[in-house]
């Protein structure tokens, strides 16, 4: 039985013969053994996914999680600063709105078609491409309420859901709109089997949508 087997096999509630094990997203871990800077791959798709493929290589894990180490990322592409020029993972240095009431400065469309995200998008095909017939392709993204956290900063974002409810309200849902914008590139895939919402900010645990039987409908 594969990893992919297996994991399927548990989410319908079949006997595995055995756990499931996967390293839960593992990013910066992948980058720093692969010594691969993220800045020298963050447009390169190739770069990526050799990374994560090397990963699975070594570890065998049942599931993987393609985009883990730079979920950051987006942000930075909304105009936030960033630090990525290690193996460490990327840290945003400030955010990408300083005020709700300049939310339609954002360039929302614009950072989707940024190299930046076109790797992260591609890169989730290529490793279903390449490991995806042994192993759960699963990648992973920032939800909403936790992507709006780093578009304005944690602190003003909980200080907004008290003085500006729905001005944030707004700002959540178009951090939805982009996020879902971003994860429907990656499942055009047949083997990126569904995403994982990773939502720190609204609860401390990710939460994971499982998708792949619609996208195998598809």
């Amino acid at each position: 039985m594969t990893g992919k087997e297996a994991v399927l096999a548990a989410m319908n509630q079949q006997p595995t013969g055995r756990p499931v094990v996967t390293l839960i997203t593992g990013g910066e871990w992948y980058f720093n053994y692969a010594n691969q800077p993220f800045v020298d791959a963050k447009t390169s798709p190739e770069k990526i996914c050799a990374v994560f493929e090397k990963a699975y290589r070594s570890i065998g894990h049942d599931m993987i999680w393609p985009g883990a180490g730079l979920l950051n990322y987006p942000t930075h592409c909304l105009g936030a600063p960033i630090t990525d020029n290690g193996t460490n993972t990327p840290a945003l240095t400030a955010p990408a709105l300083d005020n709700l009431d300049k939310l339609d400065e954002l360039p929302w469309k614009a950072a989707l078609e940024d190299p930046i995200i076109v790797a992260m998008n591609t890169s989730s095909h290529l490793i279903g491409q390449a490991i995806g017939d042994e192993t759960f392709v699963m990648p992973t993204q920032w939800g909403p309420f936790t992507t709006a956290a780093r578009i304005m900063g944690a602190e003003q974002l909980m200080i907004a859901t008290i003085e500006q409810p729905d001005a944030l309200k707004e700002l959540i849902k178009r951090s939805a709109e982009f996020v879902w914008a971003m994860c429907e590139r990656m499942l055009e895939h047949p083997n990126v089997m569904g995403i994982n919402f990773s939502e720190p900010v609204a609860s401390g645990y990710s939460a994971t949508l499982n998708l792949y039987s619609i996208v195998q409908i598809n």
